[in-house]
């Protein structure tokens, strides 16, 4: 009986530890720590998604267009800073997928980078991943002047 106790704890232990491992990986030199739930997902050089539910991008290539389109028919957005990050949430309600979507737009370091999820507030989760990420050196006036540019672009091509 004392030998099977401390298998079982051993046991519980590593089972416990599996399921809240987390998965690190790199974006275009941000370090992002995933939690489980977002967990399994496909890395390529700019971008992580999980079965269309969840991604992070580096859009640095094409700002205007990746904010502008998706932007330009959001339900809310809300501008707010997570720890030095300036950030831009926009949310919408999906009528095919039955709830809300949510994309968080933030700079870290000289880059800008895309969190979209399945969801309408920004969770913990979201949080940490935003502010384990570099600083940014990119000025809150200037970013949020950036995403007003994006918008105006994506009105003047509709």
């Amino acid at each position: 009986m004392k030998k099977l106790f401390p298998a079982s704890l051993l046991l519980t232990c590593l089972l416990t530890s599996c399921v809240f491992a987390t998965e690190n990986i790199e974006i275009c030199n941000a370090g992002f720590e995933l939690p489980p739930k977002y967990s399994g997902g496909e890395l390529n050089n700019d971008s992580y998604e999980l079965d269309n539910i969840f991604s992070i991008r580096c859009i640095d290539s094409n700002v205007a267009q990746a904010i502008g389109l998706w932007a330009s028919e959001c339900n809310s957005s809300q501008d707010l800073n997570i720890d030095g990050h300036p950030v831009r949430h926009f949310c919408q309600y999906n009528k095919y997928a039955h709830g809300n979507h949510s994309h968080a737009y933030f700079a870290s370091g000289d880059s800008i980078y895309e969190i979209a999820w399945t969801g309408k507030e920004i969770d913990s989760d979201i949080e940490n991943l935003i502010k384990n990420t570099p600083p940014s050196k990119i000025d809150d006036d200037a970013f949020y002047d950036g995403m007003d540019l994006c918008l105006d672009i994506q009105a003047a091509k509709n």
